[in-house]
């Protein structure tokens, strides 16, 4: 009878499937409220822009040092393909595709731009820490977007 005691204790502190760290099946579509995707998508487009005029801005560079400034490329692409995440339809292996590459194409169009501008230069190092930054992000926003999908259905938003 002990034995069958520590096997009934683990069964029972085992952890419930919408706390595992990774989606076990990313394919798996979560309807999300409209809401929620419309406001991800109008997110995602400010900061977009914001990163693109950004940049543009005399003396940018200066706001943040090296290495730092890897760290706030890889947050900033994170929370861009994030919302993009959220926002696009489709599966979750494909929508975080998607995601990742329209981050990974905005991190290319602002390296591009930045060989016409004083005092600054495109860097592959830059471009390297947005793609590991928008696959981070991604990688978050799967694991937690059933748990905020389900928190916003049991507060009655479809």
């Amino acid at each position: 009878m002990a034995a069958a005691q520590p096997a009934a204790a683990a069964r029972a502190i085992q952890c419930s499937p919408q706390w595992r760290l990774l989606p076990m099946n990313t394919d798996r579509t979560v309807a999300i409220p409209v809401v929620l995707r419309a406001g991800a998508i109008a997110l995602a487009l400010a900061m977009t822009a914001g990163i693109l005029l950004g940049g543009r801005v005399p003396g940018a560079t200066s706001w943040i040092v090296a290495p730092w400034d890897k760290l706030v490329h890889a947050v900033a692409y994170g929370a861009l393909a994030a919302s993009w995440y959220v926002g696009l339809g489709g599966g979750g292996a494909r929508r975080m595709l998607r995601a990742v590459l329209i981050a990974i194409a905005t991190g290319a169009v602002d390296e591009w731009l930045q060989r016409d501008l004083p005092g600054r230069q495109p860097e592959l190092v830059d471009l390297l820490a947005d793609t590991l930054g928008a696959f981070a992000g991604c990688w978050v926003s799967s694991v937690l977007l059933p748990l905020v999908v389900r928190v916003l259905r049991s507060l009655g938003l479809r």
